[in-house]
């Protein structure tokens, strides 16, 4: 029985999930398992299992350990490797006429909602461009809103998600 830290790397995209386990070789089995099942907790490795298949998976031991130290090695792991464990966050600035203000947003592993879906690096652009877009579509359909940003609280804007307009809100406020 090994303890210690392992990865999970797709050799098709160098994306890799790092884990901790007091057994690794039963970890991997149920992590087998729940991606043969299709019903993995982590989104993004189960999407491109089911894209790439198992043969483009390779499981590793990258470090043995005492119990005590699985977390604090798994964290930095998981710094320096872990693309399909870490939430990626995304930064644009986005003008409004002349206004100009910055939007964050955060994906969070397994969620999948809008302004809250799990991006990967290649997506975020896309992502950030159709959220800008989407704004742009607001404010060129209700001028008035720059103006008062309060105004979007009352306005039906039927299509678009609630946290893109609470978005558009406070970066309007700035």
């Amino acid at each position: 029985m090994a303890t210690g830290i392992y990865s999970i790397t797709n050799s098709e995209t160098a994306d890799c999930y790092i884990g901790q386990a007091l057994d690794i070789k039963k970890r991997w089995a149920q992590h087998r398992r729940e991606l043969n099942a299709g019903d993995h907790h982590n989104q993004r490795l189960q999407n491109d299992w089911n894209t790439f298949g198992e043969q483009a998976f390779h499981f590793e031991i990258e470090q043995r350990c005492k119990r005590s130290e699985l977390d604090r090695l798994e964290e930095k792991l998981i710094d320096d490797y872990g693309t399909y464990n870490v939430e990626k966050t995304v930064f644009a600035e986005i003008s409004v006429g002349s206004e100009s203000a910055s939007i964050k947003t955060t994906g969070h592993e397994g969620m999948n909602v809008a302004l809250r879906s799990s991006l990967t690096d290649e997506d975020a652009s896309d992502f950030v461009m159709q959220a800008v877009r989407e704004m742009d579509e607001i404010v060129e359909a209700h001028p008035e809103v720059l103006d008062n940003p309060d105004l979007l609280d009352s306005l039906e804007l039927p299509g678009y998600h609630p946290e893109l307009v609470k978005a558009l809100k406070k970066a309007l406020q700035g």
